[in-house]
């Protein structure tokens, strides 16, 4: 008999199977770390003490192409102002100049 229907039982005992084992999953920038009880995968009909486990998996994330933001506005929402945002970008580049020394004064 396997965990997951290779006798042919039906996926909500097989889900069932899976919640009882799995006790915590947490996640990490570079890894899983998966708790279990391996006690809950044996008999059922027999009481056992948790025997517990912990599977460590590392993996690295890989982007696929280019994150596009998805933005949810209203009809009455602000549009942006290219004058501003140029000016504030002019200012920003003058200061970094002036800090760089590149210019004496504004």
């Amino acid at each position: 008999m396997g965990w997951f229907g290779s006798d042919g039982s039906d996926a909500s005992a097989q889900s069932q199977t899976i919640l009882n084992v799995v006790t915590r999953i947490d996640t990490q920038k570079d890894r899983v770390v998966v708790s279990v009880n391996l006690a809950a995968s044996l008999a059922q009909d027999v009481a056992y003490d948790p025997i517990p486990a912990q599977l460590d998996i590392q993996f690295q994330k890989r982007q696929n192409g280019r994150a596009k933001p998805i933005v949810i506005s209203t009809k009455d929402a602000s549009h942006r102002d290219h004058d501003l945002i140029a000016l504030v970008a002019d200012a920003r580049r003058w200061a970094g100049e002036l800090l760089e020394g590149k210019s004496l004064s504004i």
